[in-house]
C-alpha cells in the first residue's frame, strides 16, 4: 500500500525481469538505478518540451521559442539517448553471455558498472540542463522539475551509482585492486 499523498506513476518502475541463470544478478544490482534516472530524465524533458509552449505573463516569446532553451534541450535529448543506448547494450550483453550459462566475466562487470554510472551521471547532468532551461519554474517546491532534480540527485548518491564507481573500474583498467565489492563476485 502506498504511503499518504503518494501517486502511482509508473515513472520510477524497473522493468519486471526474471533472469532465471543466477551469474546475472550481481550485475541486476548494480544496473537496478539506472532505469528510473533514465526515466527522471525524460520525463523532464517532456515536461519542459509540453511547458515550452505556453506563453508565460512576464516573456515576449515562450520558452520553446528561445535558441538557448532549444539547444538546451536537444541537448540533453541527445545526452539522455546515448547514455541508455550504452545502459542496455551492455546489459545485454551481460545477459547473453549468462543465458548461454557463463559466468559474467571482469570485462563484462566493468562495462555494466560503467555504463550504469554513466547512464545516472548524464542522466542528472540532462536534468540539470532541463532546469537551466526552465528558469525559475524549476525551483518551485509545486514544479515537478523540482521534485525530478531532487530525485535525480538521490540516485547519484547511492553507492552503485556514484562517481566514485569510476574510481573502482579505473583501479581495475590500471590491474590495481579494487574497492568496490561488486567485482568480486
Amino acid at each position: 500500500m502506498a504511503p499518504a499523498g503518494a501517486t502511482d506513476h509508473r515513472l520510477y518502475c524497473y522493468p519486471s525481469v526474471r533472469f532465471r541463470v543466477l551469474p546475472i544478478r550481481p550485475v541486476v544490482h548494480v544496473a537496478a538505478l539506472a532505469p528510473p534516472a533514465l526515466s527522471i530524465a525524460q520525463s523532464a524533458i517532456n515536461f519542459v518540451t509540453v511547458l515550452g509552449k505556453k506563453k508565460p505573463n512576464y516573456f515576449m516569446q515562450t520558452m520553446g521559442e528561445r535558441p538557448v532553451a532549444q539547444s538546451q534541450i536537444a541537448e540533453a535529448t541527445a545526452m539522455l539517448g546515448a547514455a541508455r543506448a550504452y545502459f542496455y547494450q551492455s546489459l545485454n550483453e551481460a545477459h547473453a553471455l549468462a543465458q548461454e550459462g557463463n559466468l559474467i566475466d571482469q570485462d563484462h562487470k566493468i562495462k555494466v558498472q560503467l555504463a550504469t554510472t554513466y547512464a545516472i551521471r548524464t542522466a542528472a547532468d540532462a536534468v540539470d540542463l532541463v532546469c537551466r532551461a526552465a528558469g525559475t519554474t524549476a525551483i518551485r517546491e509545486t514544479s515537478q522539475l523540482e521534485k525530478h532534480f531532487r530525485d535525480i540527485q538521490v540516485i547519484t548518491k547511492h553507492a552503485y551509482a556514484s562517481t566514485a564507481r569510476y574510481e573502482s573500474v579505473g583501479q581495475l583498467l590500471f590491474d590495481k585492486e579494487t574497492d568496490w565489492g561488486f567485482f568480486a563476485f
